[in-house]
């Protein structure tokens, strides 16, 4: 979750400082709830972050809730990451 300034990036840090590396990625899926007022262009930015580095064989898919419940400047984002496990 982040809040703030940045809260975009900040509610992605974990998921792109733990699997930046990975070369085992195969699909990532993406929802970020935000405020109705919190600036979807914010949301855009995070994601341009996301294809950066997570840009080569990956699917990559990700969705947008609305949630009032959450404070104007705070942005959760759950992550779902399907790996390739070798036997």
């Amino acid at each position: 979750m982040g809040k703030g300034d940045d809260a975009h990036r900040k509610s992605l840090k974990p998921l792109i400082e733990h699997f930046k590396d990975c070369k085992s990625v195969l699909a990532i899926l993406i929802n970020f709830s935000i405020h109705e007022t919190f600036p979807i262009m914010e949301v855009k930015e995070a994601m341009d972050e996301v294809y950066e580095i997570f840009n080569q064989d990956e699917e990559i898919i990700f969705s947008v809730l609305i949630d009032n419940n959450l404070a104007r400047d705070e942005v959760q984002a759950n992550t779902i990451i399907k790996r390739h496990v070798a036997v």
